[in-house]
């Protein structure tokens, strides 16, 4: 039985009419859990993961409001992180859940969208996040793979624990696992007449995120992502015509990986991917009858 209990503050400044700044501290909490295979009572139950999270941000309106702005730096700050760690029980070689490190992360956002002209508009944000394990935070349950890898073995040292030294992976520099550092976003969408009754439409969209550790050794990855989407149409009264294109540049980077990117003399490592769907394309009509 665990009681949260998380506190929040914020305040904004108003410059001018059209510039604000904005900060914000906030406290989060992963609930914790129970260990089946403890052995030691203390092992039993696993505490909360805690964060506490720090923004200031920038809001501002440029060109009698055609162009907006927004900018934002945070700090996270992780302890107690839930990882496998060996039993409290000397006489045990299992390993539990337990909370053990912490995770400094670093970032900043920007986002902007703008009238180009009547009826052509564009928007877009850039993400930058760097989540750092600290020098607490060790592997032990990956110790014997992270050997038989050349980058990864200098890793392995020897830490105290109940159980007396024992072996483990220093995670200290690694970046946390299944989190891109660079995300991005783009859009450009037009809605503009063509003829008397008739209107044209398009739209076009890009996004990217970047390479993503999917261990948390750093072992294992997925490429960055490209994808992006074309639609363009016409409409007269009830009548509505696209054509459209998905995954434009025809990405096949899988959404999540397994196994790792080396083989080692005879030794290999088995992989499981999701692989997205290939470039599609198509028409479609709508004819609406209200």
């Amino acid at each position: 039985n665990w009681d949260f209990r998380h506190p929040r503050a914020s305040a904004t400044w108003s410059m001018y009419p059209n510039h604000t700044i904005n900060d914000s501290a906030a406290k989060g909490t992963k609930a914790g859990g129970f260990n089946g295979n403890a052995v030691a009572v203390v092992d039993f139950a696993y505490d909360p993961e805690n964060n506490w999270t720090y923004e200031i941000g920038a809001k501002n309106l440029f060109l009698d409001g055609k162009l907006r702005l927004n900018v934002a730096a945070f700090q996270i700050e992780w302890k107690g992180l839930q990882v496998q760690g060996p039993s409290s029980d000397p006489r045990s070689t299992a390993f539990v859940v337990k909370n053990l490190g912490s995770v400094r992360a670093r970032g900043a956002e920007l986002e902007l969208a703008t009238s180009l002209s009547e009826g052509v508009s564009l928007s877009g944000g850039v993400a930058y996040t760097r989540p750092i394990y600290n020098s607490d935070a060790f592997d032990f349950g990956g110790v014997a793979t992270c050997r038989l890898i050349p980058t990864c073995a200098p890793r392995v040292t020897t830490v105290d624990t109940p159980q007396g030294p024992r072996p483990a992976v220093s995670l200290q520099g690694l970046l946390q696992q299944r989190v891109s550092q660079w995300q991005v976003s783009a859009r450009l969408e037009a809605n503009r007449p063509l003829a008397e009754g008739w209107r044209w439409f398009g739209s076009l969209g890009y996004s990217m995120q970047s390479k993503q550790f999917q261990q948390i050794q750093n072992v294992r990855w997925i490429d960055a992502r490209h994808t992006g989407d074309l639609r363009a149409g016409v409409e007269y009264r009830n009548l509505r015509f696209t054509a459209w294109v998905e995954n434009l540049f025809d990405d096949l980077t899988p959404y999540v990986g397994g196994g790792s990117n080396i083989r080692l003399n005879t030794l290999t490592f088995g992989a499981l991917a999701t692989i997205p769907e290939g470039r599609r394309y198509g028409i479609k009509a709508v004819a609406r009858f209200d």
